[in-house]
C-alpha cells in the first residue's frame, strides 16, 4: 500500500460545503478529489485549466465577489 501524508489547508467554508455537495452527487469524496487535481497537474506539468487575467470592464465586476475571494486567498 501507498504512503500517504497528510496536506492542511484553510479554504473558505461556504466553498467547501459547496464543493462537497456536488462531489457528493458524484460519489467522489473531498479526499479523492484533490488527488485527482494533484494528479493532472503532475500529468499536464501545470494548472489543468486555462488561468488568465482576463479583462472584465469595471461597471460588470461584482466587489463582493472579488472580495470574497481576494480573502479566502489571504
Amino acid at each position: 500500500m501507498e504512503k500517504k501524508e497528510e496536506v492542511n489547508l484553510k479554504v473558505d467554508a461556504q466553498l467547501k460545503r459547496d464543493a462537497e455537495a456536488v462531489l457528493e452527487k458524484l460519489g467522489i469524496p473531498l479526499e479523492t478529489a484533490v488527488e485527482m487535481f494533484l494528479n493532472q497537474i503532475i500529468l499536464r506539468e501545470g494548472i489543468p485549466f486555462p488561468v488568465s487575467l482576463s479583462y472584465v470592464p469595471e461597471e460588470e465586476k461584482d466587489p463582493d465577489v472579488f472580495a470574497k475571494y481576494r480573502k479566502s486567498l489571504l
